[in-house]
């Protein structure tokens, strides 16, 4: 029994250090026939990056950041999940807290 156990372990030894786990590091996508999203072409691509800096540029106006000091206490909430096994929900009792 011991012979066998150490056998095992020597085993398991040569293994971890010879044996590549892992091949690659890389992902392939595989899409039904006619399902595969189409590749963009520079035109598209143009017209995305400039449709993206104009609502960068609008929303330096719509956003607008005021100064002050935000606070809350005794904040009560329960987040709506099953409970987990001999406790609740996930509850929020008495919080508070500041931002500036």
């Amino acid at each position: 029994l011991v012979l066998f156990w150490l056998l095992y372990i020597v085993c398991n030894m040569l293994a971890v250090e010879y044996v590549q786990w892992v091949s690659g590091g890389h992902n392939q996508h595989v899409y039904k026939p006619g399902k595969a999203p189409k590749q963009n072409d520079v035109e598209e691509e143009m017209k995305n990056s400039k449709l993206v800096e104009k609502a960068n540029e609008k929303m330096g106006d719509t956003l607008e950041m005021r100064r002050g000091t935000f606070l809350w206490r005794d904040i009560r909430y329960t987040v709506p999940v099953r409970p987990t096994y001999g406790g609740g929900g996930g509850e929020t009792n008495g919080g508070s807290g500041a931002d500036a």
